[in-house]
């Protein structure tokens, strides 16, 4: 509770930085009695400690959660933060809305906290803990949206608008889902290549400036005159040993995340990847080819929830292992990690890093990648 209470008094500070309303008449009563009195100076220091903390308390007490309908400086400042973490894509203001609800929603299942949509202590405390992260598991990037670098995982409605220009160009042939997956990728692969942009898979300035030009330009041809369309490669060729590129290294990535080890994630699909992908087709009723074809793809698409233990020590791979022997190394944009399980539900997820907190590693959470 003393955490929340300095993480209230800074959210107030943050969104009034004027002096803040006066202390509650408990708290004057309380300082009132001692009026007067003299203090040594060990005493002084431990009664003004005593003090501040229920000052803090006091002020914290006031507001234990922003919730839906909630109007005020420290909603804007709420919507910063969330915007700071990727979740929250709308112009911040002081209405806790439903776009505020949803992003809210969004970052506690992303967190494995409850999901209610209203920020209680719990969950203020895990947003001001990820804008000052571990630096043994990373650091967050916070970008904004002017210059923010969309990529495979994320989701919103940045995303939602990259798949629509995509469309219209005839990259994409489905509608927006707002989540950046296997298709939206090939799509931007596929675009970048045609406009002789260095094939990263990602959208920052240079591909979405020419996206921009490329819309622009139809826009102003006259609707008698057909826009000739930009000859694209087929997105939809299989993967299989011996290929190499940016697919490939998403396919690796997409097999970690599902509980398929393949050591390093590096672009060539070589004898542990087609080994890999073979324990995957097996488990979800595909021939064991090998060969990641478009169903197989679809399949590693889908959002996993995973069993993230972060990795502290060079022991802390056989500790998880002396509980899970399935577990190994992984890694992603984040740093190092131990992958303890990857499942479709969260309960069982869940259930699993219920186990590990019990056997001591408190750092156990359950992401969804």
């Amino acid at each position: 509770m003393e955490t929340f209470a300095y993480l209230q008094l800074f959210l107030v500070y943050d969104a009034h930085p004027a002096p803040l309303e006066p202390l509650a008449p408990g708290v004057r009563k309380f300082f009132s009695g001692f009026k007067g009195k003299k203090f040594s100076s060990a005493g002084l220091i431990r009664w003004f400690s005593v003090a501040l903390t229920v000052a803090l308390l006091s002020m914290a007490t006031q507001v234990l959660a922003y919730q839906r309908g909630d109007q005020s400086e420290a909603v804007r400042s709420i919507q910063l933060r969330l915007q700071q973490l990727g979740y929250f894509n709308a112009e911040p203001t002081s209405l806790y809305g439903e776009i505020t609800e949803d992003a809210v929603r969004r970052f506690q299942r992303d967190n494995s906290l409850p999901v209610t949509g209203r920020v209680d202590p719990q969950t203020l405390t895990a947003i001001e803990r990820l804008l000052r992260p571990d630096p043994s598991f990373g650091q967050v990037t916070q970008v904004g949206m002017t210059n923010q670098v969309l990529r495979f995982g994320d989701s919103g409605l940045s995303v939602s608008a990259l798949q629509d220009q995509l469309r219209q160009l005839g990259y994409l042939n489905r509608a927006s889902t707002g989540q950046f997956d296997f298709e939206t990728q090939q799509a931007v692969l596929r675009f970048q290549q045609a406009f002789n942009i260095q094939q990263t898979a990602e959208v920052g300035q240079t591909t979405r400036g020419a996206l921009e030009s490329q819309l622009a330009r139809i826009a102003a041809a006259p609707s008698w005159q057909p826009v000739t369309p930009v000859a694209t490669t087929n997105g939809t060729a299989n993967l299989k040993l011996g290929d190499r590129g940016i697919a490939v290294k998403s396919l690796q990535e997409r097999l970690t995340a599902a509980g398929y080890p393949i050591g390093n994630a590096d672009g060539t699909f070589g004898p542990r990847t087609e080994e890999a992908l073979k324990q995957f087709q097996l488990s979800f009723g595909f021939p064991p080819t090998g060969v990641a074809s478009t169903d197989t793809r679809q399949a590693l698409d889908r959002k996993f929830y995973v069993v993230v233990v972060p990795k502290r020590s060079n022991f802390s791979l056989s500790a998880v292992r002396e509980i899970f022997p399935d577990a190994f190394e992984a890694e992603n944009r984040l740093g190092n990690y131990i992958h303890a399980g990857s499942y479709l539900r969260r309960e069982v997820a869940e259930t699993r890093a219920k186990i590990l907190k019990q056997r001591g590693l408190i750092d156990t959470r359950v992401s969804y990648f």
